[in-house]
């Protein structure tokens, strides 16, 4: 053994030590000292095998992300990369641990050099796909899902993020082919599902009845569209009527649009003594809010059509529902008739400030929403709040 070999060996037995005892920055230098070591025999002609440098290489990048020296890590695997390609793995675990820090112009740069040292590896180009995506490169994004695609025509989450794309460019034909492959190679993929069974190219023909029993009959969707951030909804919608001092828990309480009843369970826990009655034109929704509240009265129903009868509520709530509607001024004229002359009615509708879902035809900003709202209160003699809860519009109307 050299002389210069021996004391290689010894920095990088130090640098092993300082690792160990979590001295990271004595660790580094040790290692980048035998490093500088080994390269200097290669250059004088020795055998050096390369694994040797890009495994020494890759652990002084896994030390700098251990000091949150991003940019260092970037650097050291990259040059892991050039010595061995399987370091690889390692880079887009870097690459990752970037673009979870908010680093996306350093994580585009490393998954740039790994597709460039190794242009079949699919997962480079999904996650630089996805980093160009979040930094905005929506071009960039769109070809590296495609290449993904390209190489493993099998892979479903790469048709999944190549759909999801597609259909935030507008190209909802590429993304439906997209979405039904993905599916069709992960059935059971129920955010999948759901991606599918929300994409619109046509607002009117996604809210048919029809459409909405294919969305509601299909298990795997409706877990995703109950999600916690929508049951959170349900929960402050009521929440606003007891913050308003609505008392309700001996009345009648109707939801119009009821969907699958989670509303009416939220209303049931704050008011355990109250009536309750859902009212929806899907039958498939209908199926499951039955299951949900067997106690409540269920019914399918037209909201431009209206309540047939003189059975009336003192509560009506009618919650994302509107902004559905090609005519939504008949569809609120008939939800007042459906309250006594002392009632209240509690409408919400997305923020359309925010809101760009294709499905929706109405876009209310707040002031707008009271301009709508407004008209109809006066000339029933509601007294009318308006405001906003969970990010969406609420209307509460009183007489």
């Amino acid at each position: 053994m050299t002389g210069s070999t021996a004391t290689a060996m010894s920095e990088l037995q130090l640098g092993a030590a300082s690792a160990e005892q979590r001295d990271f920055d004595a660790a580094i230098a040790h290692w980048q000292r035998a490093l500088g070591m080994i390269e200097q025999q290669r250059a004088s002609g020795v055998a050096v095998d390369p694994k040797l440098i890009g495994n020494l290489s890759a652990n002084i990048a896994a030390l700098c992300v251990q000091k949150q020296d991003l940019s260092g890590a970037t650097n050291w695997i990259q040059k892991a990369i050039e010595a061995t390609p399987g370091h690889v793995l390692a880079a887009l675990n870097i690459g990752s641990l970037l673009m979870q820090a908010g680093k996306l112009a350093e994580a585009v740069d490393l998954f740039s050099r790994v597709t460039a040292a190794d242009p079949q590896c699919c997962e480079a180009h999904v996650l630089l796909g996805s980093c160009l995506a979040q930094a905005g490169q929506i071009a960039g994004a769109q070809a590296s899902f495609a290449r993904a695609v390209e190489l493993r025509p099998d892979w479903a989450e790469a048709h999944g993020k190549l759909a999801d794309l597609s259909r935030q460019l507008g190209d909802f034909a590429r993304a439906r082919q997209h979405y039904d492959r993905a599916i069709a190679l992960r059935p059971g993929w129920k955010q999948m599902e759901y991606q599918r069974a929300t994409l619109v190219t046509s607002a009117v023909e996604f809210n048919s009845r029809e459409n909405m029993d294919s969305f509601f009959g299909n298990p795997g969707v409706v877990d995703v569209y109950l999600s916690p951030e929508r049951r959170t909804f349900f929960s402050s919608v009521i929440g606003l009527l007891v913050a308003r001092g609505i008392k309700a828990d001996s009345k009648r309480i109707a939801d119009v649009g009821c969907g699958t009843g989670h509303l009416l369970e939220a209303a049931k826990r704050v008011y355990p003594g109250a009536s309750l009655a859902g009212f929806e034109y899907s039958s498939s929704a209908l199926r499951i809010a039955r299951e949900l509240l067997p106690g409540a009265q269920f019914q399918e129903f037209d909201i431009y059509e209206g309540l047939k009868g003189s059975e009336r509520f003192d509560l009506v709530l009618c919650t994302e529902v509107l902004e559905h509607l090609l005519y939504p001024d008949r569809a609120l004229e008939n939800l007042v008739a459906m309250l006594p002359a002392h009632g209240t009615l509690l409408l919400t509708v997305p923020n359309g400030r925010t809101d760009t879902y294709e499905g929706h035809i109405n876009f209310w900003s707040p002031e707008s929403w009271k301009v709508f709202v407004e008209s109809c209160a006066t000339r029933h003699g509601f007294s009318l709040e308006t405001g906003l809860v969970q990010c969406c519009n609420f209307a509460l109307l009183s007489r």
